[in-house]
């Protein structure tokens, strides 16, 4: 049996019909549209996409080096140098913070690493965005001390103020109790004092160190180094206990502001390297946008949408008349 048509389906005849109704407008409007929008598209400027990679370790990671990076602060910074109140023609700082924001993409890769992309009408401006943004968000996470290596060389910078206020204590300690240090010591007890001194330093820096296990005996230096000094030159002026003491605690003081400056020349490399710029942005060498040929086919398509829907409308307006 031959199918039957309902009402609302829409037969092949009748969509050529519609079709003939409309012909003019189908012609007309799209042409139209497709005009103004090649000449909306010729007026727009060529955008150009700079790309950096950075690496960000736990606990921070990529997503947390993405806030980071589109914070205020540095979207701030980037506003000042690259004068972009200006160069966005706004009124406010603020406004130019909010364009950059939107010309500026952070999203983390499937390697782990944060993909930072900038938008911009210059190309060599766009990379200088992308490398100045990465490095400021780089340096604040460095300088907020939130990874395992910048946590440890903030530790030592402390302990290294700490210990240069220790050192400058001893140091007139020892000038009142030995006015004539040059005098009283050998070289030799000098020597020995300084080696004693460094390897207390080097015990007290060991990490899980015990405070009894990071200093050598007192009572035993003093003795050892009595004996060297009497064996050296007997004819030497003894010191006392207390001069000893204070003697060993000046050394050590040095020592131990020397080991800590050399830790955290290790420790501030170790920082650095825990947060990498592993890719810097180069300058771009093809436009990433505007996309003119999909904006004028998007433009002819909603306007044939546009006539099909006028014409429906209009057909069923006039059916409901009749």
């Amino acid at each position: 049996m031959d199918r039957i048509s309902t009402p609302d389906e829409l037969s092949l005849r009748d969509a050529l019909l519609f079709v003939r109704r409309y012909w003019r407008l189908f012609m007309v409007v799209p042409a139209i549209c497709s005009v103004i929008a090649v000449g909306v598209c010729w007026k727009l400027p060529n955008q150009y996409a700079a790309r950096s990679l950075m690496m960000i370790p736990s606990p921070i990671g990529a997503a947390g080096g993405a806030s980071i990076l589109l914070d205020g602060q540095n979207l701030g910074k980037a506003v000042d140098k690259f004068d972009l109140i200006t160069l966005y023609q706004v009124e406010t700082r603020k406004d130019a913070m909010l364009a950059l924001l939107y010309a500026v993409k952070a999203n983390p890769t499937k390697e782990g690493l944060l993909d930072v992309m900038v938008t911009d009408t210059d190309p060599a401006r766009a990379a200088a965005l992308a490398n100045f943004l990465t490095s400021a968000a780089r340096q604040q996470m460095l300088d907020s001390h939130i990874t395992e290596q910048s946590k440890r060389l903030s530790a030592l910078q402390q302990r290294l103020y700490v210990s240069q206020e220790q050192l400058r204590k001893s140091s007139r300690m020892v000038s009142n109790l030995i006015p004539d240090q040059n005098e009283v010591l050998s070289s030799r007890v000098a020597q020995l004092l300084r080696g004693f001194a460094g390897l207390d330093a080097q015990m007290s820096l060991q990490e899980g160190a015990k405070s009894g296990e990071a200093m050598t005996n007192l009572q035993s230096v003093i003795l050892q180094l009595r004996a060297e000094q009497e064996r050296i030159s007997p004819q030497v002026h003894r010191l006392s206990n207390e001069q000893l003491v204070a003697l060993r605690e000046y050394y050590f003081d040095s020592a131990l502001v020397n080991e800590l400056q050399k830790q955290i020349m290790v420790s501030r490399v170790l920082a650095e390297q825990d947060v990498q710029v592993v890719l810097p942005a180069t300058i771009p060498l093809e436009k990433s946008g505007p996309k003119r040929v999909q904006i004028v086919m998007l433009t002819v398509l909603s306007s044939l949408l546009v006539v099909m829907g006028f014409g429906l409308l209009r057909d069923q307006w006039l059916a409901y008349r009749k």
